[in-house]
């Protein structure tokens, strides 16, 4: 079985699972823009005041000006329905019938997904793409288990031309259960063929590196390349590294 040298540790495992957002790409870069662009849409066809997107931004986590996104937010730990139901609930309480408000978000949700600049906010982490190439080519099978939903998450990776590098994919809209359960890992394990134990997990958030352990990895990896920082990780994670570019054969 290959082994892998991850920060001070060496492990032997024969799959990597792999977070998304704030492990391959620019988390905060991407959903801040994501998220007010859906802000937008909404309020250009409901024709709500300020009063109303600062509740929005509020609930979801936002800072627009520090660039910014809450950790321990909705947009940086619940999946995409869930984030949907908190939009809904929002301009509820602001008076919007409760179906219109939910027609209307799945509808911003839908027309910002076709419509928003990727190529301005979508980037990868420096270095990432290469060490990913490079953990391919020494034998590591990869897959990806992130909250995003599958049709955003294809389009990421056609982006990046990452298309066809992940052997297994686990998207948020694919499973009955979200971060931190471990469904996510165990259905690209079994798609893989591979037990979890000879998997690692990697990724930038708390319900990355609780999954991990949830499912039984051989090792549950926090990077601090995305929102989360060391001592939120510290408390789940076997092993804090700065980036997925201390992920090297060993």
């Amino acid at each position: 079985m290959p082994r892998l040298r991850v920060g001070s540790q060496i492990v032997q495992c024969e799959g990597i699972v792999l977070d998304k957002d704030g492990t391959i790409t620019d988390f905060e870069r991407l959903w801040l823009a994501m998220n007010l662009k859906r802000i937008d849409l909404l309020q250009g066809w409901l024709q709500f005041g300020p009063h109303v997107r600062s509740a929005l931004v509020k609930t979801m986590g936002l800072d627009p000006e520090k660039g910014r996104i809450d950790s321990r937010g909705p947009v940086a730990l619940a999946p995409r329905l869930y984030n949907m139901t908190a939009f809904t609930t929002v301009l509820y309480q602001h008076g919007i019938h409760w179906d219109e408000a939910w027609a209307r978000v799945q509808e911003a949700f839908a027309e910002a997904d076709r419509t928003l600049d990727m190529d301005r906010a979508l980037a990868p982490l420096p270095g990432v793409i290469e060490r990913l190439k490079l953990l391919r080519e020494a034998g590591f099978r990869l897959a990806l288990a992130t909250s995003d939903n599958r049709h955003t998450t294809d389009l990421v990776l056609k982006r990046l031309a990452l298309d066809g590098w992940f052997e297994a994919i686990a998207t948020g809209d694919r499973v009955t259960n979200p971060k931190p359960h471990p469904e996510m890992i165990l259905q690209v394990a079994s798609g893989m063929g591979l037990e979890p134990g000879r998997l690692i997990m990697v990724g930038d958030g708390i319900t990355d590196v609780q999954m991990g352990r949830n499912a039984g990895t051989a090792l549950s990896v926090g990077v601090l390349s995305g929102l989360a920082g060391a001592d939120e990780l510290g408390r789940y994670a076997h092993v804090i590294v700065e980036s997925m570019l201390e992920l090297e054969p060993a």
